[in-house]
């Protein structure tokens, strides 16, 4: 029988795509979860702490798989900022240790390790987080970087329903335009978003192209927060005047935000033929998905 991909953050929304991708196309999975119990797709969550290593280590022996897509984390800035021990724990050393234990791992980074002073941004520029969350994670891929079979995938900002759970953004978003509620959404920051599907299918071709070394994904559209809203809106039929234009500056943040970290994809279409779709084919695809 195949070594089976060892998933992290399963009940995670990207880390769910990853393993119905991976269900798919008929290939063993591991999928690790933080603490969420039950099955996706027919494969059983496993939940596993990154902070503690002894864990680590024992579900890493369980199930020797030949690969790694992590894409675990400790994902929200918030959390992290109030919580630097935590995201140091997961985000950082618990990466280095999948480092260490994985022959091979593709890592799930983000457009976050940007200062957005210098976008559209290529795997070239030097990387400066303005936040607690982007250090941890650039940290991260420093750790990973300097082992072999390793690659680093930073994701832009993705969108879709999650598979586990409800009550996220997206869905959030979508029910506020629904009852014709007003959302505010930024005009100066900028983002390439990227389909959630999509993401997992190009994490996929990363691992299967054995490439290693940072690579970019991210959606072929610079988009500010505002007219992505605005274009969601259009897409369910909604009036997209409900998308109410506001500045970060009106907003008080513990942490500065990068007004735009867009992704330069070139090295990807080189490497695998990276093309994904637009936002509005996205939303439309996405919106079947659960």
């Amino acid at each position: 029988m195949k070594k089976p991909v060892l998933v992290t953050g399963a009940s995670g929304k990207l880390g769910a795509y990853v393993v119905r991708a991976l269900v798919k196309v008929g290939r063993p999975v591991v999928a690790w979860s933080g603490s969420r119990r039950g099955r996706l797709d027919g494969v059983e969550l496993c939940p596993v702490d990154l902070a503690e290593p002894s864990q680590v280590k024992q579900a890493f022996a369980a199930a020797d798989p030949y690969a790694v897509i992590h894409c675990a984390a400790l994902s929200a800035v918030g959390d992290c900022y109030r919580d630097p021990v935590r995201a140091r724990l997961v985000n950082t050393d618990g990466t280095a240790l999948l480092g260490e234990l994985a022959d091979r791992i593709v890592y799930t980074s983000t457009d976050l390790v940007f200062s957005g002073e210098g976008a559209p941004y290529t795997e070239s520029h030097v990387p400066a987080p303005l936040s607690l969350y982007g250090r941890s994670k650039r940290a991260g891929e420093e750790a990973l970087l300097q082992r072999e079979g390793a690659a680093v995938v930073r994701v832009a900002l993705m969108y879709g329903p999650s598979l586990i759970g409800s009550g996220g953004f997206f869905e959030q978003q979508s029910e506020a335009f629904l009852k014709g509620a007003k959302v505010k959404l930024f005009h100066d920051e900028w983002r390439t978003p990227l389909a959630l599907d999509e993401a997992a299918g190009g994490l996929l071709q990363v691992l299967d192209a054995g490439f290693e070394g940072v690579l970019h994904l991210a959606g072929p559209e610079r988009l500010s927060r505002e007219e992505m809203g605005r274009r969601w809106a259009r897409f369910l039929g909604a009036d997209p005047s409900l998308v109410e234009s506001v500045s970060q500056s009106d907003l008080e943040f513990p942490e500065p935000r990068p007004a735009d970290v867009s992704l330069d994809c070139t090295e990807a279409s080189r490497v695998f033929g990276w093309s994904p779709k637009p936002f509005k084919s996205g939303l439309a695809r996405m919106s079947k998905e659960k």
